[in-house]
Parts: C-alpha cells; structure tokens; sequence
C-alpha cells in the first residue's frame, strides 16, 4: 500500500513560472481570440472561391475550408504560446514545463489508471445518453466523412489541440495561477473549467472533459512536466478519432 501511495501521490510539480495570475489570464485571453479571428479568416479565404456570394454571407462554409481554418487557428495558438513565452523569459522551456521526464518512472501506472478512469466515464455517459453523446460529436464525424477536410481535422484534434491546449492551459496558466492562495489544486479546478467550457459540449460531454482536465493537471503536478499531459491528450483525442473513423468507415460514409 506504501508503495502505491509513493507511486500515485509523489509530487514533483516545482513553480517556475514567471507570470502573474492576471498577466497569464490576459495574455491566454488574447491568444485564444486572435487565433480564433485569424482562423475564421482564414476560413473565409479557403473558401472564397468555391462559394456564391449569398452562402460566403450565411457563414456557410465547406467542410474543408473550417477543417483547414482550425487547423490552422491551433498552429497560430502554438506559435503564439511559443511567442509569448519567448518574450517574457529567456529559459522558457522549462518555465512551461517541457522538459523530459523519467520514462521508468511510476507515474505511468498512474498514466494508465486515469486513462481507465476517463474511458471508463465516457463510456457509462454514452451508455446512459447514447442520442446526447451523439450529437455532441455530429459535426466532428461530419467533417471526418468528407476526404477532403479529413487529414486536416485529424491533424487538429489528434496533434494541434493536445498540443496548444497544454501549452496554454496547463504549461501557462495553471502554474501562473498556482502562485496564487488558490494552490496548485484550486488552479487546477479554474483552468479545468475554463478548458471544459471552451469545448461547448452537453453536460455529459462536458463532464468527460472535466475528469480529462484534472487528470492532466494531475500528470503535471506528479511528473512536474507537460509532456506526459500532452501525451495523454492526444491519447485521448486519437482513441476517439479512431473510434469515430472506424463508425463511419462501418457506415459506407467514407469516400
């Protein structure tokens, strides 16, 4: 039992961090909305010369042009975290907690467990809310089906968002947060739902990524590196991209 207790509960996080919590919050707060305008651009760009003048003005854009665009929103995010970074502290690596961890380490026990736990809620919700669960990943399984936008939305969610939303959320912000009376532990909670609300999923959804979101604040907290959060993201993201893909190959809807 000591030896599972050490395993599980053997803290490595160090505060690095150089921001103050109002400074981190302001500077994610302008990388999220100007990745978000700039992706939108983008949008539009891919698709003026595919659409007629009348749907460019509905907003109703191809499947490939919004696949691309998110892409590329999550590629400016990452350039912009990097920017920052790089702007503020010389030694910014490890100040957003890249840095390499022990791969013998007893924190991938820990790893598989919450992976076990996150799939296993996922999967009870699914099972309860089968129609809501549905619905929450419609428009992902659309653009998947369409060959066109499908490299670009595998790209976005099995590498881009793993990466940028680690980054800013766990790598930037929580640290920054930490210094505060708020702990460790209470900056996990606010940046855990400020990443559940960006997702704009049904509660269901949104309680997966809410178990997902303090595990990977876990992982820093015991490995005291992002790279572990990043894998498990994409682990994630991936297990559902492939889940997803499998269906619609099943369903004849692949072209």
């Amino acid at each position: 039992m000591l030896n599972i207790a050490r395993v599980l509960f053997t803290k490595r996080f160090i505060q690095r961090s150089e921001w103050k919590w109002w400074s981190s919050l302001l500077a994610a707060a302008a990388i999220l909305i100007v990745a978000l305008l700039l992706s939108i651009a983008a949008a539009f760009l891919f698709s003026m010369d595919k659409m007629s003048e009348s749907e460019l003005a509905n907003g109703d854009l191809p499947n490939d042009a919004l696949a691309w665009a998110m892409l590329c929103g999550e590629l400016l995010m990452i350039a912009a975290i990097f920017a920052t970074a790089k702007w503020k502290s010389s030694g910014w690596p490890s100040n957003f907690y890249l840095v390499p961890v022990n791969l013998r380490g007893g924190w991938i026990i820990a790893f598989a467990l919450l992976a076990a736990i996150v799939f296993g809620v996922d999967a009870i919700l699914v099972h309860l809310y089968p129609e809501v669960a549905k619905a929450d990943i419609q428009w992902f399984e659309a653009l998947l089906s369409d060959p066109n936008a499908r490299l670009a939305m595998l790209g976005t969610v099995v590498i881009g968002a793993p990466v940028s939303e680690e980054l800013l959320f766990r790598g930037f912000m929580l640290p920054s947060l930490a210094k505060t009376p708020l702990g460790f532990w209470g900056a996990a909670t606010v940046t855990t739902l400020l990443w559940t609300a960006i997702h704009i999923y049904s509660w269901q959804g949104s309680l997966t990524v809410m178990v997902a979101g303090f595990a990977l604040s876990y992982l820093l907290w015991r490995t005291g590196s992002i790279l572990p959060s990043i894998a498990f993201h994409v682990l994630i993201n991936g297990t559902y991209s492939g889940i997803a893909l499998y269906g619609i190959e099943g369903s004849g809807a692949i072209g």
